[in-house]
């Protein structure tokens, strides 16, 4: 009687620990709330980043790259919030890689070499750390990351969901979820939704920037699409492409601006 009791005690205790032991590991995975990347070519430098990384619960390591062509099919795979970059790595230079991006992680140098700095804030990135890599500086620019991040998650979740627009005398709000592309006029903009077509006394760049890029897209100078009535793209000649939205309406993209098309879709 006794040993059966005791074999249940266990059986009871086992049971606790697996669950205790779930939940410790949902409730880490759910911390890691910041995507990162590592790219550096000297395997002992790369570990201990790795390392300084793996001791914070909210960062998730999702590649690492020793070289620029490693590097740069990393960040076609757009799934991290935070890259922490060798400035100098071997087969391709790592401004070159993040030269044929539009759409980057923020980025964070880590360099023997004090000389790129101009040039890396010239391109915005977040901080430049030189080695050797101290734990304080290293903790000081992924905060600095991170509050941008929050900064940005803030903005998106802010973003307004209409445009209001002046049109005689009334200011009605046109659902962007409605608006199919926009054309510049000059000064103005035509904005053409489902059903109806606006004039705006408002120059396309200014409109641009109200918009979730996510959701629009700038195809050509004159004119900014949703992504998601995007029917299909039919090469022209010299480099340049016509896309098709879902009514049959064709609209140019130009050579340099489907260059940046198709690093924020799935190009294959």
């Amino acid at each position: 009687m006794a040993c059966f009791y005791l074999q249940n005690v266990r059986f009871i205790l086992y049971v606790w620990l697996k669950k205790i032991l779930y939940y410790l590991q949902k409730s880490e995975l759910q911390m890691k709330k910041y995507n990162v990347i590592v790219a550096e070519d000297e395997l002992p430098i790369r570990q201990y980043i790795c390392d300084l990384l793996k001791n914070k619960n909210e960062y998730q390591i999702v590649g690492e790259a020793k070289n620029g062509s490693e590097l740069k099919k990393l960040l076609k795979d757009d799934t991290a919030h935070i890259a922490l970059l060798d400035i100098d790595l071997p087969e391709k230079n790592t401004l070159e890689v993040l030269s044929e991006f539009e759409k980057l992680p923020l980025i964070i140098f880590i360099t023997a070499y004090n000389e790129y700095a101009v040039q890396a804030f010239e391109i915005g990135v977040v901080d430049y750390i030189v080695k050797p890599i101290e734990e304080i500086r290293f903790d000081m620019a992924l905060n600095r990351a991170v509050n941008l991040l929050k900064i940005e998650k803030e903005k998106r979740e802010n973003l307004m969901e209409h445009l209001w627009l002046k049109q005689n005398d009334q200011i009605l709000p046109i659902p962007l979820s409605k608006i199919d592309y926009l054309q510049s006029d000059n000064k103005y903009t035509k904005l053409f939704s489902e059903k109806e077509e606006y004039k705006i006394c408002k120059p396309l760049s200014r409109i641009y920037n109200m918009l979730n890029k996510e959701d629009f897209i700038q195809i050509h100078r004159r004119y900014i699409i949703r992504r998601s009535i995007i029917k299909k793209i039919e090469p022209l000649f010299k480099g340049n492409y016509e896309i098709v939205l879902s009514k049959n309406t064709r609209l140019p993209c130009s050579k340099n601006y489907f260059k940046k098309i198709k690093e924020t879709i799935n190009f294959i």
